[in-house]
């Protein structure tokens, strides 16, 4: 058997090797694969042009922040990075700047840092919201948002817009204006 012919350090080193080969992998999520491609930038042509602000917005509250404080339909200005992407949909996630991402931590190999996989899922909760643009029927267009004006994965932007809660605490904010910074 080839273990029999291995000593016990080329053992570690291929197993060790075998872990960093893997570990991308756990990190990645669902659509690691997709997402990790910057080259798939989608155009986002469906998003109209009067969403988009060429001026940073004043008065912005980190997104963990007016999870915790921001009323139902109460406008809002919040200062987040952008987490992910909802595939055909004017959705993204907007995340906490006081969250490090995971590529800030030079030990993580994570090839999809934005997922923020080195963070506690119950901190990511708590400090994410959902923006949204909505169309006349009060849904998400059916448009990708990825790549509007170069947006794209742990770009910090500030948003402006009204907040909604659902039942389990989840805000979801409806955009009337982005800019990225």
């Amino acid at each position: 058997m080839v273990l029999e012919r291995m000593n016990a350090p080329m053992i570690r080193r291929t197993l060790m090797l075998l872990a960093l080969a893997l570990l991308p992998a756990a990190c990645g999520g669902s659509d690691a694969t997709e997402s990790a491609d910057s080259s798939k930038t989608t155009d986002a042509v469906g998003i109209p042009e009067s969403y988009w602000s060429e001026a940073d917005l004043p008065g912005a509250m980190e997104v963990g922040a007016a999870r915790k404080d921001a009323k139902d339909g109460d406008e809002v200005v919040l200062v987040g990075r952008v987490k992910d992407f909802v595939d055909g949909r004017a959705v993204f996630t907007l995340i906490d700047v006081a969250l490090a991402p995971c590529n800030d931590n030079p030990e993580d190999v994570c090839p999809t840092p934005w997922d923020y996989c080195c963070i506690e899922s119950n901190v990511q909760a708590e400090n994410t919201v959902t923006v949204e643009v909505l169309g006349d029927d009060k849904r998400p267009l059916a448009t990708a948002f990825k790549g509007f004006h170069g947006l794209d994965h742990l770009d910090t932007v500030t948003v402006r817009g009204t907040p909604t809660r659902d039942a389990s605490g989840n805000v979801t904010l409806a955009l009337a204006s982005l800019h990225r910074r």
